[in-house]
């Protein structure tokens, strides 16, 4: 009788997603599990595992290849490759090696944060040297052979999924998974909304390219002052956007901003504080479509409402959950009743998105 000996999962994150490791992490309790990111990135890593109380190894990106290679011959064993994000980006030649072995193994997961950045043709100037222009097509080369290789493909939204098979023919299983789930928390306790303050969080980084705060700003304008919510904004504030936050100021109480990078644990004691979220996405990103966003990960793992403009796609799994505007007018309706918006958490809105019913409904 032949012993089977169990795999090992090595969690590949190529970017700095840091919390969207963490439910594969927890998909996998009862394995030896690995994670692998940029040098930068692994103190930032380890410090997300350590709040998530798990202990699991984390490597320098740079020596995948030669821990698949070492599983392969010495252990005689196939690490099973979970891409959590797959180089969406200009390659080193270090990353095409280890892309070049990953799809060979034949991932058994690969997520794709920005289907855009998969099908755009990644391209240096005319006057880049001879490598650096080999190095961009050999990218987009190998991307394309991994999305056709991988068992699964993990997108944001199904229509992300459905234009990357689109785009490069695919026919094989696509799922759709924000990135988080709804039963995890670094936090031993989580802040309720108050029932007299209401809070919005405006979820990403403080950035007037990728996002409009001018609705958000006339919406406020419209209420008088005692019913003006007070505002957190969720993300890094960038140095060119600190007049964002002065507006906002002139206007209502800022309760929280920062400059620098916002960890987990204020994520979540900021996020879970507040009465509902929005997501004032620009609309020349085509977020929802061809690039992630990132804020129906982030309104999941805070278990609240999110408002996003009109233009923005919502899959019909999210539809719960959404509310969309398309003026500063319906925006400060939406404000004005925010009681009537926040009611179905009583009724386990989020309990789809939990831990177990995402590993069941990909199939793990």
């Amino acid at each position: 009788m032949r012993l089977k000996i169990k795999s090992d999962y090595f969690i590949v994150e190529f970017s700095s997603h840091f919390h969207t490791v963490i439910p594969w992490v927890k998909f996998f309790p009862d394995s030896k599990r690995r994670v692998f990111i940029s040098a930068i990135g692994t103190k930032e890593m380890n410090n997300f595992l350590e709040i998530y109380n798990e202990s699991v190894s984390v490597s320098n990106i740079k020596i995948l290849s030669w821990s698949i290679i070492k599983n392969l011959f010495l252990k005689l064993q196939k690490p099973k490759l979970i891409l959590t994000t797959a180089p969406e980006h200009k390659m080193s030649t270090n990353e095409l090696f280890s892309v070049f072995i990953c799809f060979v193994l034949k991932p058994e997961i690969l997520c794709i944060r920005n289907p855009a950045e998969w099908t755009e043709k990644n391209s240096y100037s005319n006057n880049s040297s001879f490598k650096l222009n080999v190095l961009a097509k050999t990218s987009n080369l190998l991307l394309r052979v991994l999305a056709k290789r991988a068992k699964k493909i993990v997108c944001e939204t199904q229509d992300q999924a459905h234009y990357i098979m689109d785009q490069f023919g695919l026919k094989k299983n696509v799922f759709e998974f924000s990135g988080r789930v709804s039963d995890l928390t670094p936090l031993t306790t989580v802040h309720t909304m108050s029932p007299t303050k209401v809070i919005i969080g405006v979820l990403g980084s403080v950035d007037i390219e990728r996002r409009n705060y001018a609705q958000l700003e006339q919406s406020l304008r419209l209420l008088p002052g005692p019913l003006r919510p007070e505002i957190a904004f969720l993300g890094r504030v960038k140095n060119d956007s600190n007049f964002i936050v002065e507006k906002f100021q002139e206007l209502t109480t800022v309760s929280f901003w920062s400059l620098d990078f916002v960890d987990e644990k204020t994520f979540f004691s900021v996020g879970t504080a507040c009465s509902l979220l929005i997501a004032p996405l620009n609309p020349n990103k085509k977020y929802g479509e061809i690039y992630g966003s990132g804020s129906f990960a982030d309104a999941i793992a805070l278990n609240r409402y999110l408002l996003l403009p009109s233009h923005v796609p919502v899959p019909n799994n999210y539809k719960n959950f959404v509310k969309t505007y398309d003026s500063h007018k319906t925006l400060s309706e939406f404000i004005l009743r925010v009681d009537a918006l926040i009611h179905p958490f009583s009724n386990g809105l989020f309990s789809i998105f939990g831990t177990e019913s995402i590993k069941k409904k990909l199939d793990l």
